[in-house]
């Protein structure tokens, strides 16, 4: 009799970890086999009513134009180049001798006639040419144009080194000697004189103008504006007032009545005198003066 042992007790953390396992992942595995299940339904609908059609449609423009290649294209194809090598052969053969003449002609009317032209003409003709131009030009470069040359670059470089000797040195010794320090000192001098005359005048006249001047001349400044604005008050109290009440109280009356009196006395008896009297004396006067001139022009 064989004696199994005990099984041991579950310990209390796996069945903590089994309680949401069955809450949480049992509910999520049936949703992915129910999604599993409509996905394969899906696919296969697609499969029977629009892949099965797509294949069988292509199968049959397959085969239709696997027929069309076999009895129609591929005969009508060798029929044309049955045709085209019979129509070939001729016009092969006419460019084959053109090509031929073209060669000949070019090899013994050019070609030969060119090379011959060159061997016994034209190469002699240069080398001639070279002898009688080319190697004096040579000799002239190589024994007195190229000796001339490097006489003066040397004579070149020789007065170059000569003046930086006797111009340059000199001249940077000069100004790293003297002409520098001075210009420093002369910098720096008016540098010290600048500022000491900014101490010496500057800064006093700046004091003046914003400690005396500056209030000065704002004092003076409200002082003529409340001066003016009183001197205005005065003149609208003191003299425009009581002019216009004179003319309004006085000489506007005054006036209207002496107009009155010279319209009334003068000017409307001048006006009866010059028209009763004076412009009939006038007009009669130029009737004579026409009389007398008609006669004198009718006599």
């Amino acid at each position: 009799m064989n004696h199994l042992p005990p099984p041991r007790p579950e310990p209390q953390v796996a069945a903590w970890i089994r309680v949401p396992a069955l809450i949480v992942f049992v509910p999520l595995r049936l949703l992915w086999e129910l999604v599993v299940l409509v996905a394969k339904g899906v696919g296969w609908v697609l499969a029977a009513v629009v892949v099965m059609p797509v294949l069988w449609i292509g199968r049959g423009i397959a085969r239709l134009a696997r027929a069309l290649w076999t009895h129609v294209l591929a005969p009508f194809g060798r029929f044309l180049l049955l045709l085209l090598r019979l129509l070939w052969w001729p016009f092969g053969m006419l460019l084959t001798g053109l090509a031929l003449a073209a060669a000949w002609a070019w090899k013994y009317l050019v070609a030969l006639p060119a090379s011959l032209l060159w061997r016994y003409a034209l190469r002699p003709l240069l080398l001639g040419l070279a002898y009688v131009l080319v190697v004096p030009l040579i000799g002239l470069y190589r024994y007195v144009l190229r000796p001339l040359g490097l006489a003066l670059a040397w004579s070149w470089s020789a007065a170059g080194r000569l003046l930086y000797l006797l111009l340059v040195v000199p001249c940077r010794w000069l100004y790293a000697a003297i002409l520098r320090p001075l210009g420093h000192a002369v910098r720096w001098t008016w540098f010290a004189a600048g500022r000491f005359l900014a101490f010496l005048i500057v800064t006093p006249c700046r004091w003046l103008y914003r400690a005396i001047l500056r209030p000065l001349g704002h004092a003076v400044r409200w002082t003529w504006f409340a001066a003016g604005r009183f001197l205005a008050f005065l003149g609208r109290v003191l003299i425009a007032a009581p002019c216009r009440f004179a003319y309004r109280a006085f000489l506007r009356p005054a006036g209207h009545g002496v107009r009155a009196v010279w319209r009334t006395c003068v000017t409307r008896p001048a006006r009866w005198v010059r028209v009763t009297y004076i412009d009939p004396i006038r007009a009669a006067g130029r009737e004579v003066r026409a009389q007398i001139r008609r006669a004198f022009r009718a006599g």
